[in-house]
C-alpha cells in the first residue's frame, strides 16, 4: 500500500554529477531518491540541494502534488539532520558508512521540520480539497493515504486516523462512482484498499 524508496543504483555516467558519485538528472523525483540517500549517509548538503532543486521544478510546474510529496521528504531531510545518530557521526560522508534507518527518525520533532510539515500539508489539503471539489475521489483517497504518512512519521496519531478515514471515505466514493476500479494493494497482506485501511486504523487503535 504504501510507496517504498527504491535506491537508485549508481550504474551510469558519473560526468556532470550534482554531487561526487551522484548521477546528474533533471528529474525532480530522482533528484529526492538521491536527497534520502545521501542524507542517510551523512551528506546533508548535497541532499538540501537536490531537495530545494525538486521543489523548485514542481513549483514552476504547478504541480502541487508532487510538490506536497517534495515537502514530505524535507520534513524527513530534517528528521535525519536531527537525529541523534547524525549529530554523534564524526566519521568522513561517504558510500561506505552503514546508513541511518529510514524509520529510526520518524517522530523528530524540530523546528525546521516542523516549518516544512506545515508546508506539506498545507499543500495536501488543497490537493484534496480541489480533488473533492472535481470529484476525483480516487486523488482525494490517494493524497489522504500521504498526509496519514505525513502525520504517522510526526508521531501525530489523531490526525493519522483522521486522515485515513478521508482515505477510507474517499475510495469508498469512488469505488461507488465505478464499480469495476482496481487499485493495487499488496496482496500478501490486504485483500483490499478497505481492508488496508481497517488493518492500518486497527493497528493505530483508532477506535481506542
Amino acid at each position: 500500500m504504501f510507496k517504498k524508496f527504491c535506491l537508485f543504483t549508481l550504474t551510469f555516467s558519473f560526468l556532470g554529477c550534482s554531487a561526487p558519485l551522484v548521477p546528474a538528472t533533471s528529474d525532480p523525483n530522482k533528484k529526492l531518491i538521491q536527497a534520502y540517500e545521501l542524507v542517510s549517509v551523512y551528506r546533508a548538503k548535497p541532499a538540501r540541494r537536490l531537495i530545494d532543486e525538486a521543489i523548485e521544478i514542481y513549483k514552476q510546474q504547478g504541480n502541487t502534488e508532487k510538490l506536497a510529496y517534495a515537502y514530505l521528504v524535507s520534513t524527513d531531510y530534517y528528521r535525519f539532520v536531527a537525529s541523534d545518530t547524525y549529530r554523534k557521526f564524526t566519521g568522513e560522508p561517504t558510500w561506505f558508512v552503514k546508513p541511518i534507518p529510514f524509520e529510526s527518525v520518524f517522530g523528530i520533532r524540530t523546528e525546521r521540520v516542523w516549518e516544512a510539515h506545515n508546508l506539506a500539508e498545507e499543500t495536501y489539503k488543497k490537493v484534496i480539497a480541489d480533488a473533492i471539489q472535481s470529484k476525483d475521489h480516487l486523488k482525494a483517497s490517494f493524497n489522504y493515504q500521504w498526509l496519514y504518512l505525513l502525520y504517522a512519521r510526526n508521531a501525530q496519531k489523531p490526525e493519522a486516523c483522521n486522515a485515513l478515514n478521508g482515505e477510507l471515505e474517499q475510495f469508498n466514493l469512488a469505488k461507488a462512482a465505478k464499480p469495476d476500479l482496481e487499485v493495487f494493494v499488496d496482496k500478501a497482506k490486504y485483500s483490499s484498499v478497505v481492508d488496508a485501511v481497517e488493518k492500518i486504523k486497527k493497528s493505530l487503535k483508532c477506535d481506542a
